[in-house]
């Protein structure tokens, strides 16, 4: 049984999608101060560097956005000063997160995904994904494509498209028309920087690329969202809208996921068979050790080598793509004697990766006998976005950082809240800093419930306490949010 939960807490939403109760993919909508990969921005140039051919381009966020000159459509030059000017209004879409230091990645080559096709403005092209290999299938679908399609923009039919009626196609495409025009027109009437598109971004992205046929439910916790996602199922999965479901409360604590959850954010996995991995992530890649931990196996070393090796590269795999780890990554298996022993473990990791959403390679084992790998970097990993630099020990650590920490708070204040009852909140004066930017939020979601805090600098920045009480008058030491 293949299920969706999509938990909208107060500040953040994410999804988890699950196979027979087994967490196999996770997706969290973190701040949009990072620019999520698809969000389209009308920017301005802010510095051409023609020795770098590239652009910084002011996007509205806490960096600038990077602009290479080879992802610049239309003007043919070499010279990326011949493409844009400093001060000049630009639209792009952004194609990788801010991550660290660095700024998003952008490009004006923009694209707008659907369920079964891909828009592709200002091209007038057809074409047809290659995984589809049925050529009649692959001629029908261009066919179809070329008859419906304005001849102003092009398309691409992707393998979800594989027995579509020329009617789920035109009602998709009627959709990212209407979508573009969209943001067209703002792109006209907006000033520069600003978003015009993927404000809701996790929606549309849970609809499109997982709520397939196989996905035998959707649960969502807002009645706002629910609404929009059937909405979005309508255009982009037909019939899958009745495959969606509302239900009130914290859908990660009913269904276990939280635990789940915060063992994603742990150096060490533990394997069935007692092995372990330790997970660190540094700035330039990512370092993934293999050990045998309370594991034996029997009477042959090699063979107990071999198979914990089999077991972490199917973990490997997984924890890859359930902690958006992307960039570089190197394994360092326990060593093996035999070559085809390591030739069997390069295998089986190989085929395990393969049924992942994003681009990974496989390199191989490396002179040091450390196996080396790539995955497709676009979106921040499940750390960065659920975690900050921990202040305690200057860097060597990870813990919540303040948004995730205030979503929990948040969430459970809404949860708990009693009729004329007064709300105490003691806070680690970091996340206090935090809670007073959400003003607007306090007053949207707690309409009517008078809010306090008191800091405690003693206080774990992970935790917190919330208490509700009559009558204030002898409490001292308070803040006054709402």
């Amino acid at each position: 049984m293949k299920e969706i939960i999509f938990n909208c807490g107060v500040l953040q939403k994410s999804a988890a999608v699950l196979q027979n109760g087994e967490l196999c993919d996770v997706l969290v909508d973190h701040p949009s101060q990072s620019g999520g990969v698809g969000n389209i921005y009308k920017g301005t140039v802010t510095n051409v560097m023609p020795g770098m051919q590239a652009a910084f381009v002011d996007i509205g966020l806490d960096k600038n956005a990077f602009l290479f000159s080879d992802d610049i459509i239309g003007d043919k030059s070499t010279d990326i000063r011949k493409k844009i000017k400093q001060g000049q209004d630009i639209t792009v879409q952004v194609t990788k997160e801010a991550q660290g230091v660095k700024g998003a990645r952008v490009t004006t080559d923009i694209t707008l995904p659907g369920h079964k096709t891909v828009m592709l403005p200002g091209y007038d092209y057809v074409g047809v994904s290659k995984k589809i290999s049925d050529e009649e299938e692959k001629e029908r679908l261009r066919g179809i494509m070329q008859r419906i399609k304005p001849k102003e923009h092009g398309y691409i039919v992707r393998t979800d498209a594989f027995n579509a009626s020329e009617e789920e196609l035109k009602y998709e495409i009627d959709f990212l028309e209407e979508t573009w025009n969209k943001i067209s027109k703002q792109a006209k009437i907006k000033n520069a920087p600003c978003l015009l598109y993927g404000e809701d971004g996790l929606l549309l992205t849970v609809v499109r690329d997982y709520l397939d046929d196989a996905v035998d439910k959707l649960i969502i916790n807002s009645e706002k969202d629910f609404e929009e996602i059937k909405r979005i199922a309508r255009v982009m999965a037909p019939g899958a809208e009745n495959r969606i479901f509302y239900k009130e409360g914290n859908l990660y604590s009913i269904y276990g996921i939280e635990n789940k959850l915060r063992k994603l954010l742990e150096r060490k996995v533990w394997l069935d068979n007692g092995a372990y991995l330790v997970i660190d992530y540094t700035e330039a890649l990512t370092v993934i050790d293999v050990n045998t931990g309370k594991f034996t196996g029997d009477y042959d070393f090699n063979r107990t080598v071999l198979k914990t090796n089999i077991a972490a590269a199917k973990e490997i795999a997984r924890q890859l793509r359930l902690r958006s780890v992307g960039g570089i990554i190197v394994v360092d298996f326990i060593d093996m004697e035999k070559e085809e022993d390591r030739q069997e473990v390069l295998k089986v990791l190989k085929e395990a990766v393969e049924s992942d959403r994003v681009k990974t390679n496989v390199l191989g084992f490396a002179a040091l006998g450390l196996v080396e790998m790539s995955r497709k970097k676009t979106k921040l990993s499940l750390s960065q976005a659920m975690q900050r630099t921990c202040p305690y020990c200057e860097g060597d650590g990870r813990i919540l950082n303040g948004t995730s920490v205030l979503d929990m708070l948040l969430s459970e204040l809404k949860r708990t809240r009693r009729e004329n009852a007064k709300a105490i909140l003691r806070l680690n004066p970091y996340v206090l800093n935090d809670l007073k930017k959400y003003g607007d939020v306090l007053c949207e979601n707690f309409d009517g419930l008078e809010i306090y805090v008191r800091e405690d600098a003693g206080m774990h920045i992970e935790d917190y306490n919330i208490r509700f009480v009559d009558n204030i008058s002898d409490e001292e030491g308070l803040i006054r949010l709402i």
